[in-house]
């Protein structure tokens, strides 16, 4: 191991206990109480005998053993929650590369059975089928907690919206009338990014008079705005960021969207994979908010558990 670890075993086998216990604040706090500032890349560092000297609650073995067990029950729902979530976005990752054709292919791998003997898909340009905008400034400065304007910023496509956006987290008190108004359908693109792959990333807007900020590509058209958006973010992700310019800083214009290629079905069948998928995307929405959920049921257990240890030992 590396000298910057100190390495120990308990001498006891309730190890799992105290891993639980150096999970609160309280190991948190003692360590922010005796360490240092480390002399290298600015580290807090520790001694050996201060850890050592670490005071440690010692309940009986039964309580040890009780605490341990009800922290690695929520441990394990925990596990099994994210196993799941795994699983629903390999499925997704598996749908969206069988029910999209390849850019070389007019018909996808897989189709419902009520469109197997439909015609194939026509390929058209992003042009030919919907009008490009470009959204209006919004600056991280203008977002506020009391606005009455809800707002998409470019950043947000990365941190908090998945393929389809249903509710909109940040609000501005900017004038409408000097912002560009989503209409529902919208599938917004940003303009720039770090990487090309990373700005090749979509979604669709469901609601209407959504302002949207200044480094976004909005694609307006009649088609189906879920149905494109994971169509962008699937077997069109790489053709995206081929035609993406700049290497520090990365942008995609209009005119880049514009000849892009996308293979249509009918509004039916569209409108069918879009629900497919954005059922999947529900269901790990919802893992998402349970795992959440329990994380912050197990931290404020543990801390309510050592609580009382604390107590006791004091």
């Amino acid at each position: 191991m590396s000298p910057l670890y100190t390495v120990f075993s308990f001498n006891s086998s309730e190890n799992d206990f105290y891993s639980q216990y150096f999970k609160t604040s309280y190991w948190h706090g003692y360590l922010r109480r005796v360490s240092n500032s480390g002399a290298r890349h600015d580290r807090m560092a520790i001694s050996t005998n201060d850890f050592v000297n670490m005071p440690l609650p010692v309940p009986e073995k039964r309580e040890r053993e009780k605490v341990t067990r009800c922290l690695s029950s929520i441990d394990d729902l925990i596990t099994a929650e994210t196993d799941k979530l795994e699983t629903i976005e390999d499925h997704k990752k598996g749908l969206i590369r069988v029910l999209f054709p390849t850019p070389q292919e007019s018909r996808p791998e897989f189709r419902f059975p009520e469109f197997r003997n439909d015609s194939d898909w026509s390929w058209k340009t992003v042009g030919e089928i919907a009008k490009l905008y470009k959204g209006k400034g919004i600056s991280k400065a203008d977002i506020a907690v009391d606005g009455v304007q809800p707002c998409i910023r470019y950043g947000e496509l990365y941190t908090l919206y998945g393929t389809v956006i249903q509710e909109v987290e940040s609000t501005t008190n900017l004038d409408p009338s000097d912002l560009f108004l989503s209409k529902t359908n919208d599938v917004i693109i940003p303009a720039s990014g770090e990487t090309k792959i990373e700005i090749a990333t979509s979604a669709c807007v469901l609601e209407s008079d959504i302002a949207l900020g200044g480094d976004l590509n909005i694609i307006r058209s009649q088609e189906n705005g879920i149905f494109l958006s994971y169509f962008f973010n699937g077997p069109l992700k790489y053709e995206i960021a081929k035609v993406a310019q700049g290497d520090s800083v990365v942008h995609l214009y209009p005119k880049q969207i514009a000849m892009l290629r996308v293979a249509l079905p009918s509004m039916q069948e569209q409108a069918k994979i879009a629900r497919c998928l954005m059922t999947l995307e529900m269901e790990i929405e919802a893992i998402r908010g349970r795992i959440q959920a329990l994380g912050r049921h197990k931290k404020g257990l543990a801390q309510k558990l050592f609580s009382n240890l604390e107590e006791v030992r004091g």
